[in-house]
Order: C-alpha cells, then structure tokens, then sequence
C-alpha cells in the first residue's frame, strides 16, 4: 500500500511528458539525400543551380553597331562650304538667262531650270590669275582680294524645256567667288563658268572665260 503514492506520482510525471504544451518546437532531421542542390538545364544546355536565374541570352543589339550604310554622303566640305543657300539674281545676265541661284552641296541650280553638278578641286586665293592674261579672281567675280575662291569641275548639267543655255559652250569649270565674312553689307555671290580643257589658272589659255552671273543674300 505504501507504493502506491508512488505509482500515482510515476504516472502523472509520464501523462504531463506525453500531452505537456508545445514549448520546444520538434526537430525535423533532413537527410543528406534531402539537401541535395538540383540542377536544371537552360535552353542553351548550360547547367544552372535551381534558385538561380539562368543568364539571358544577349540581345541582338547590344553592342552592335551595325553594317556601314551603302549611301553616299554628299559632304559640304567636298563642294565647297563658302556659299551654300539660296541667293537673289542681281546682275542683268543672271535675272535674264538663270534667275535665282541654290547651292546644295555639289549642286548650283539655277531657277530657270538649270542644274550644274559640280565638284570642288580647289580653294584658291582671289589675286591667283584665272587664265594666262593674269588678270585676277578678284578682278573677273567682283570680290575682295581677301576672298577666297571655289574652284569647281563641272562632272554633270541638266536643264528643262524652257531653260537658255548658260554659255556659249557646255562649260567645264565653276568659279564662285563670296565676299562672306569680308563686309558689313549684303552677302554677294558671283560665279563665272569657263571652259577648255586646263582648270583656271595662270596656265589656263585666254578667253577661258563663258560667262557670269552677279548675286546676293
């Protein structure tokens, strides 16, 4: 009889262990098998860790720059950059045989429906000879000795119906002279159309000269 308190006590001690409250959490042991890190495949076979962003494929256009485009690219420093614009016919040749004159890049179009196609070979100063008279640009396109000079080949001309011959002769050289830069006053532009053979100069023969034609701003 006297055990028996003591029975009574073992036996709640192991009622109290079995259904006691929830205070330590469990312990859950994972195997190794468990942690065990799973690759998966990308679409470019490349192995990556599952949880980890697989690389983008790159895009086309990074870093690319791309072919060089295939069209020319008219420059204003190959035909001559003093007088591009439109100017206003002044001189009674120029209003009478090709009105208004536009510089576009190699182009002098007249607005009588002439179009010169030209390419500029020199810059040369306004007191160099023209032809082997000696007489100067300055002199022949009303400008500044200060000026500077474009000398152009004509490589193209193309004109309308109703449009009159710019000389006497198909002309093979420009010579468009500016006083730019040189007066306070309206901009003035006067070109001459030469021809032979010889580009103007002091080597050039006498009488290369076709015609000219006075404009301005």
């Amino acid at each position: 009889m006297k055990k028996l308190p003591v029975l009574l006590l073992a036996a709640l001690l192991c009622l109290s262990a079995c259904f006691g409250g929830d205070d330590e959490p469990d312990v859950v042991i994972v195997g190794e098998e468990d942690s065990e890190t799973v690759s998966v495949e990308d679409e470019s076979g490349t192995m990556a860790p599952e949880g980890e962003d697989a690389p983008a494929p790159a895009s086309p256009e990074e870093g690319a720059t791309g072919p060089a485009s295939s069209t020319p690219v008219r420059s204003l420093q190959s035909a001559g950059a003093l007088t591009q614009g439109s100017y206003a016919a002044i001189s009674t040749t120029a209003m009478g045989i090709t009105g208004d004159i536009h510089f576009d890049s190699d182009l002098i179009n007249f607005g009588k429906g002439q179009t010169v196609t030209t390419r500029l070979i020199e810059m040369a100063p306004a007191t160099q000879a023209y032809n082997e008279t000696g007489s100067s640009w300055a002199s022949l396109l009303f400008v500044p000795e200060a000026a500077t000079i474009e000398i152009r080949e004509v490589i193209g001309m193309t004109t309308n119906e109703e449009a009159q011959p710019l000389c006497g002769e198909a002309p093979e050289w420009v010579g468009v002279g500016s006083d730019r830069g040189l007066k306070d006053s309206t901009v003035s532009v006067t070109i001459a159309l030469l021809t032979g053979d010889t580009p103007p100069g002091p080597d050039a023969p006498e009488n290369n000269v076709c015609a000219t034609y006075s404009f301005s701003e």
